[in-house]
């Protein structure tokens, strides 16, 4: 199996790349599992892309059953580099959780700019929650918005897209 990664190694990638707010990069993930759900932030979306391709899959999966996990990575794999060619998230997103969703599930994809501003259903779930508004987050509300994203945001398991 091509990039087969163990959890260990799918774990340690994931923390070199994460960074801890979108201050420090523009593109993000958000997830969430049966236990907890929030927001990872990256320099680029090229390193998203990676993370998304050679890490998140490992990450809680049951390495025993190799025929298993290698069924599973090759049609993410397929659907990833559709998905990628076309630069859609929504068809990332949808490969991604077809493969891997009783583990963990992706709910979105993008930019941290698209979640101050944009007309996405994800971004306006994101605004009405902090603010009760689909609104533009304005420069004075900030701050505040970065804390709520960067700490264990509990709405998020409540977003059914």
């Amino acid at each position: 199996m091509k990039n087969h990664f163990s959890n260990q190694q799918a774990l340690e990638m994931l923390n070199e790349e994460t960074l801890a707010s979108p201050d420090l990069g523009n593109w993000g993930i958000a997830t969430k599992d049966s236990m907890t759900s929030g927001f990872q932030w990256f320099h680029d979306n090229a390193t998203l892309l990676q993370v998304l391709q050679f890490a998140l899959p490992f990450i809680e999966q049951d390495s025993s059953d190799i025929e298993d996990l290698q069924s599973k990575m090759e049609e993410y794999e397929s659907a990833f580099q559709a998905a990628t060619l076309n630069d859609d998230f929504t068809q990332l997103i949808d490969a991604f959780n077809k493969s891997f969703s009783v583990d963990i599930e992706v709910i979105w994809i993008g930019s941290f700019d698209e979640l101050l501003r944009k007309k996405s259903n994800f971004a306006n779930f994101v605004r009405e929650e902090f603010h009760g508004s689909t609104k533009t987050i304005t420069q004075r509300q900030l701050k505040e918005f970065k804390e709520i994203l960067n700490s264990d945001v509990c709405f998020l398991g409540m977003y059914t897209g």
